[in-house]
């Protein structure tokens, strides 16, 4: 290719063959993020495994949206991972040498990214009310009588109350 492509963060996944090991990665200069894995540029996990064809990506707006991307392809199954390979290269070539920014321009979201946890605060709040109507309906107390625990750094995230010296999730 003669010509540079713009930088624009991107999100993107080499393989050694078709349905082999797989790596997912985040660059904000495609072209040369997999020139550096094909030469073997870095060492580690792409270069012991001969990582060397591009066989998925999508750009993005912005550094933070490409990132949380590839942590969310990162924690995908395989399965989950080979089935957008395929919709977008079935035959698994390497697309190192026909990159398209444009034609795989992830568009922003409108509405904000959720907290960590999937949801926004009012949607906790409000599950959490769920599970507290639900709790003391079981153990016939009002709500009122339940103490909310509060934070620890031991304690897994998420809502729990103390009901005299019991924990109720």
């Amino acid at each position: 290719m003669s010509e540079r492509i713009e930088k624009l963060p991107a999100v993107y996944i080499m393989a050694n063959f078709h349905r082999g090991t797989i790596y997912v990665g985040v660059t904000s200069d495609l072209w040369q993020r997999v020139w550096d894995h094909k030469n073997k540029r870095f060492g580690g996990f792409t270069a012991e495994r001969d990582l060397n064809r591009l066989v998925w990506y999508e750009h993005h707006q912005s550094m933070e949206d490409a990132i949380h991307r590839e942590k969310l392809l990162k924690r995908w199954h395989r399965a989950w991972k080979f089935r957008i390979i395929e919709e977008m290269n079935p035959e698994w070539r390497d697309l190192h040498d026909d990159i398209d920014p444009i034609a795989t321009l992830v568009e922003p979201k409108a509405q904000p990214r959720p907290a960590p946890g999937g949801r926004n605060k009012d949607e906790r709040w409000s599950a959490q009310q769920k599970r507290l109507s639900k709790a003391c309906s079981t153990i016939s107390v009002t709500p009122k009588s339940l103490t909310p625990l509060a934070p620890s750094p031991r304690r897994r995230p998420g809502p729990g109350f103390l009901l005299g010296s019991k924990q109720i999730s």
